[in-house]
């Protein structure tokens, strides 16, 4: 059996129509693959939104969730449960490297500074890099 799309425009009321020709599953094959794209869109604005915008408080709790895939099949990202200074508390996905490498546990008060190379770091405590970067600076001396 043959699927078509039919998109038309009659320019009398200058309105769009869309018309689904062929086999009945066709629309909830179309329905379906809309659903997946929009799902697809909202989770890597997430994500977009969650490494490029700054915020601040302490971790609650780290955890996953079976969604994450969808906007980052390459990066394997976690929830960060954060209490905010003003109480609140928000969930932000960050990558599972991220928050290893700089060493975030629960009860670390987080930062994260604006821009997408600005990776969330804890406010007190050094991080894998910078003692990484002190061990190469000491063998240097030798």
């Amino acid at each position: 059996m043959r699927c078509r799309f039919n998109f038309t425009n009659h320019s009398l009321n200058g309105h769009w129509k869309l018309r689904i020709c062929g086999h009945p599953l066709a629309f909830a094959l179309f329905i379906l693959t809309l659903v997946i794209i929009i799902i697809f869109f909202i989770s890597t604005m997430k994500y977009c939104r969650d490494i490029y915008w700054p915020y601040e408080g302490t971790v609650q709790a780290i955890g996953s969730h079976w969604t994450d895939w969808i906007a980052s099949e390459l990066v394997d990202c976690e929830h960060l449960s954060i209490r905010t200074p003003e109480g609140k508390m928000i969930d932000r996905l960050v990558p599972m490297m991220v928050r290893s490498r700089q060493c975030i546990q629960l009860g670390d008060y987080i930062v994260k500074a604006r821009g997408f190379r600005n990776w969330v770091r804890p406010r007190d405590k050094r991080t894998t890099d910078e003692i990484l970067g002190e061990v190469a600076h000491d063998r240097g001396k030798d």
